[in-house]
C-alpha cells in the first residue's frame, strides 16, 4: 500500500521533469540530465515506499500438526473418509463440493465443481449431472479424470476412470440431494445456452413445481430421465496437508493394489 500523500509527491517529482524538458534549456544536455535525475528520483521514492509498507511472507498458521507415515491408515480410502468426515463436521454441505478435471482433444481440459455423494466400499466416488452436460460428454469421450478436494491447509486428489451410473444408482444419487436442487433439476438444461426471457421462465417454472410438490419431503420428486449417477473408479489417493514452516509439508500417495488402497510412498511437497 503507498500512501496518497506519496503518490502526489512521485506526480510532482515527474512533473518537474517534463517542466524542464519544456524550458528553454530544452536542447541543452543539462536538461535530459535534470529530467533523467527527476524520474529517477520519482522512481526511488515509490521502490523505497513500497519497501517501507512491504510484510514479509510468513508461514501458513495450521490447524494440523505434521503427519508421521506410522501414522497413516493401511487404506486410502479410511484415509479420504477420516479427511470428509472431518471437513463436514467443520463447515457442513460446502466440505462436500469437489473439482471434477476432464480432457478431450476437441475441448481440451475442463474443469468445474460437483456435489460429492459418496463414497462407496470398493473406493468409488459419486456425484450427479445432466446426461447431455460437457462433463459427461467429456467423459463419454476419455472416462478418465480427477477429483480434487480442497479444505483449507488439506487437499485430496483423486485420479480414475468415470462410469455412468444404472438407474438404481442415478435414482439414490438424486434422492440425496435438497429438496430445492432436486425441482431445480426438473426444469432445468443444465449448460445449454439460454436467453434472458428463457432464464426467467427457468424461475417461473420452479415456482410451479414448489407449488406442486412442496419444499416438504413428500411427496417424492421423480427423477428426471436427464439426471444421472456418474461413478468414479479411483486408481491413486492423493493426500496433501499444508502449514509446514518452508513448505515442507505432508503429501502421501495411496494407490489400488488387488482390491485395496495401500500407501505407495511420501511425495515431495
Amino acid at each position: 500500500f503507498v500512501p496518497f500523500w506519496q503518490i502526489l509527491q512521485d506526480q510532482r517529482m515527474t512533473s518537474l521533469a517534463t517542466q524542464i524538458l519544456d524550458s528553454k534549456f530544452m536542447d541543452s544536455k543539462l536538461a535530459y540530465a535534470a529530467a533523467g535525475f527527476g524520474a529517477g528520483l520519482a522512481a526511488g521514492v515509490a521502490c523505497w515506499s513500497l519497501k517501507r509498507n512491504q510484510k514479509p511472507l510468513t508461514p501458513w498458521n495450521s490447524n494440523f500438526s505434521a503427519i508421521e507415515r506410522q501414522d497413516l491408515p493401511a487404506d486410502g480410502r479410511e484415509f479420504f473418509s477420516a479427511w470428509l468426515s472431518e471437513a463436514v463436521a467443520r463447515e457442513g454441505f460446502s466440505a462436500q463440493v469437489m473439482a471434477v478435471a476432464t480432457s478431450t482433444p476437441g475441448d481440451g481440459a475442463t474443469v468445474r465443481s460437483v456435489i460429492c455423494h459418496k463414497m462407496n466400499e470398493d473406493g468409488s466416488i459419486i456425484f450427479g449431472t445432466n446426461t447431455e452436460s460437457q462433463k459427461l460428454r467429456s467423459l463419454r469421450a476419455d472416462p478418465r479424470c480427477e477429483l480434487l478436494f480442497r479444505w483449507g491447509d488439506r487437499q485430496i486428489r483423486v485420479r480414475g476412470k468415470a462410469e455412468i451410473g444404472d438407474a438404481q444408482e442415478s435414482n439414490a444419487a438424486f434422492g440425496r440431494l435438497p429438496r430445492h436442487c432436486q425441482l431445480g433439476l426438473t426444469v432445468l438444461k443444465q449448460g445449454s445456452q439460454i436467453d434472458e426471457k428463457q432464464h426467467k421462465d427457468s424461475k417461473a417454472a420452479y415456482d410451479k413445481q414448489v407449488a406442486k410438490y412442496s419444499l416438504d419431503a413428500v411427496p417424492e420428486v421423480p427423477r428426471p430421465a436427464e439426471y444421472t449417477a456418474v461413478v468414479v473408479k479411483p486408481d491413486t489417493f492423493e493426500f496433501y496437508q499444508g502449514g509446514q514452516a518452508g513448505y515442507i509439508n505432508d503429501r502421501f500417495i495411496f494407490g489400488r493394489s488387488s482390491g485395496r488402497f495401500p500407501l505407495i510412498g511420501r511425495l515431495q511437497s
